[in-house]
């Protein structure tokens, strides 16, 4: 990284954007010799997760972003000082230049399918969304905040969405309230599993290709942005057949109407005859007659369960992001402060 004899961050090889001085070649070029080499990974499958952990899902490749005591770069993590208090204003300006240089050296753009899990309300969240070039076969999954969060988790939230929205980046939106109400067990013990976000994205990542394929296809229709509703580990005892379960995820849609809802698709783990059911309950749930959908789908992988347990995911497809929830949070927190309000040029 490029810096003037003053110590500020230049792209300059003359004069500092922001004081005007010499760059400091002598000591620019010190630091650039020290810059680590990485091995590109040999996948097609890259993941990278954003002030969260990792997914547990091997057939990939992880990169993480995190904050630590002193910055770093290595081939799977990206690390920044931070400070208590500090933004995301803080933390994008510090170390833009530096996250751009880190992602292309991974590789991550020559993936075939780039997947990004990220907490939006976490200060780190708008360094990578604000770096990332438009890309080919790139997915975003985004834990947002809602009406419970703090003004600043709002405003946070709301900059990461808005700048997703203007890159027209293919997205599932999951409001954290949406966490709360999802659950699982484990069925060798049959204990009930309460890292309902690791599960939720392990399950995506399990249909990630047929997943980017159906966004991709969305986009192309202007749909851009995703819901979801999903039960896992669900159980005839509970749901009596796979067709009420099916029907029962109708009742979590919030305050999304049918009349948004533009797009839908079935994802699913069950055997093969609780498959057929469940392929017939959806057939009707989104009949054209019910709703005018551009497209639909369903897709199944086998599972092999003891108690017959299966997972259901319905993804929904919307035109646009509501924000109002979070836009008062945002404006809030904005109003005071010029550098956290979403800028219009930005691309």
């Amino acid at each position: 990284m490029l810096k003037c004899v003053n110590g500020h961050q230049t792209t300059s090889f003359t004069k500092c954007e922001r004081c005007g001085q010499q760059a400091d070649l002598e000591k620019s070029l010190d630091t650039l010799s020290d810059i680590p080499e990485f091995q590109a990974p040999w996948t097609d499958t890259m993941i990278l997760t954003v002030g969260l952990p990792s997914p547990i899902e091997a057939n990939a490749w992880h990169l993480q972003v995190k904050p630590a005591e002193s910055p770093q770069e290595t081939e799977q993590e990206f690390t920044f000082k931070s400070v208590s208090g500090e933004t995301w204003h803080d933390i994008a300006t510090e170390n833009q230049q530096r996250f751009q240089q880190w992602l292309t050296n991974t590789g991550f753009y020559q993936a075939k399918y780039k997947f990004i899990i990220t907490d939006t309300t976490n200060p780190s969240a708008v360094l990578p969304i604000l770096s990332l070039k438009n890309s080919e076969n790139l997915a975003i999954f985004a834990l947002t905040a809602d009406a419970q969060a703090n003004s600043l988790e709002q405003n946070t939230s709301y900059v990461a969405l808005d700048y997703i929205k203007k890159k027209k980046m293919p997205l599932i939106n999951c409001p954290k309230s949406l966490l709360e109400n999802l659950t699982s067990c484990i069925e060798d013990n049959l204990t009930v599993n309460t890292d309902t976000l690791n599960v939720v994205t392990t399950f995506l990542i399990g249909f990630l290709r047929d997943l980017i394929d159906i966004m991709n296809r969305d986009s192309k229709l202007g749909v851009w942005s995703h819901t979801f509703t999903a039960c896992f580990s669900a159980s005839d005892l509970v749901y009596s057949n796979p067709s009420v379960a099916l029907s029962m995820q109708q009742e979590t849609f919030g305050s999304l109407k049918r009349e948004d809802i533009h797009t839908a698709y079935l994802f699913g783990r069950a055997d093969q005859n609780q498959q057929e059911v469940l392929r017939k309950a959806f057939g009707k749930q989104f009949s054209d007659k019910k709703a005018r959908l551009l497209n639909k789908g369903v897709t199944f992988s086998d599972k092999q369960s003891t108690y017959r347990l299966y997972d259901l995911l319905l993804l929904l497809g919307v035109k646009e992001l509501n924000l109002t929830d979070i836009e008062t949070g945002y404006n809030l927190v904005a109003s005071r402060n010029a550098d956290l309000g979403v800028k219009a040029d930005e691309n």
